[in-house]
């Protein structure tokens, strides 16, 4: 072996010695070694899933500030949608509709007592198990009830209705006459004598009426009938007296916007009232 060779088999037994220390190669497999170690092993997956996660957090911060109006206006129609969906397969199918005008503001208890009396001799017309009746007040005075019942009360607690409140509640009862959803109705005499040439002719519906608890053709009292005094000596049925002596029962035609079973349905229980025996 000559001096050259000799030398260059130093060098290299010299750079072993010293751990790599001065060799590019053995530096980066150490350093490698040492972030495995640090990092248990699984470097490139952890950077990896870290890089995933930024990622996906960006789209979705991107998502919402780039399109927020948007999915805010969509989500209020969802839940608009949602409330009307509910809605409509949650609201009952009522048997009877039967409405109430004049100056009695119908409470609690004598809307009860008008629901559960019709509700003794209405049938399940729909057919879905129960007899549920749909009741409607309206509270409406003339000028002389107006003035009749301030000098009555005198300070005391009451209802007074105001013009406007007066007009409102006109407008409520023509255009509810008007829509054909109600055709039994409960009406302050004075009332009634303003729409008695529009209501049907009770002989129509039953004969042997009563002469004495007629108000002419279209209607009677209803305090006076025998489907009332019975009523009315059940305890569910005490709110019934509430009503004001001179109401008047009666019926409306068959209008055109009137559902055709629903107005058979009234008439066959106005025939019930009219027809009822107290035993």
């Amino acid at each position: 072996m000559d001096e050259k060779e000799t030398q260059g088999a130093a060098n290299v037994e010299n750079d072993t010695r010293n751990n790599g220390e001065n060799s590019p190669i053995m530096e980066n497999e150490s350093n490698a070694a040492r972030r495995l170690r640090l990092l248990g092993g699984d470097t490139e997956d952890k950077i990896h899933d870290a890089s995933v996660a930024i990622k996906k957090g960006n789209f979705f911060a991107n998502l919402w500030y780039q399109h927020k109006w948007a999915i805010i206006i969509g989500a209020v129609f969802v839940v608009i949608f949602v409330v009307f969906f509910v809605s409509i397969i949650t609201q009952p199918e009522y048997d009877m509709y039967i409405a109430y005008a004049g100056p009695l503001y119908t409470d609690g208890e004598t809307k009860l007592a008008i629901e559960f009396a019709f509700g003794k001799v209405s049938k399940d017309y729909n057919g879905d198990g129960e007899k549920l009746l749909n009741y409607a007040g309206i509270t409406y005075q003339n000028d002389e009830q107006r003035k009749q019942t301030a000098e009555e009360m005198q300070g005391a607690y009451g209802v007074i209705l105001h013009t406007n409140e007066n007009y409102k509640a006109k407008t409520t009862i023509q255009s509810q006459m008007l829509s054909g959803t109600v055709a039994i109705y409960l009406l302050d005499e004075a009332l009634y004598r303003e729409y008695e040439a529009n209501m049907v002719d009770l002989t129509s519906i039953y004969k042997d009426i009563d002469p004495q608890i007629m108000a002419g053709k279209s209607g009677v009292y209803f305090k006076q009938t025998d489907f009332f005094y019975y009523m009315y000596s059940m305890e569910e049925g005490r709110g019934l007296n509430n009503l004001p002596d001179d109401t008047v029962l009666c019926i409306l035609p068959k209008l055109e916007t009137m559902d055709d079973q629903m107005y058979e349905n009234s008439k066959e229980l106005m025939k019930a009232i009219l027809s009822f025996e107290n035993q």
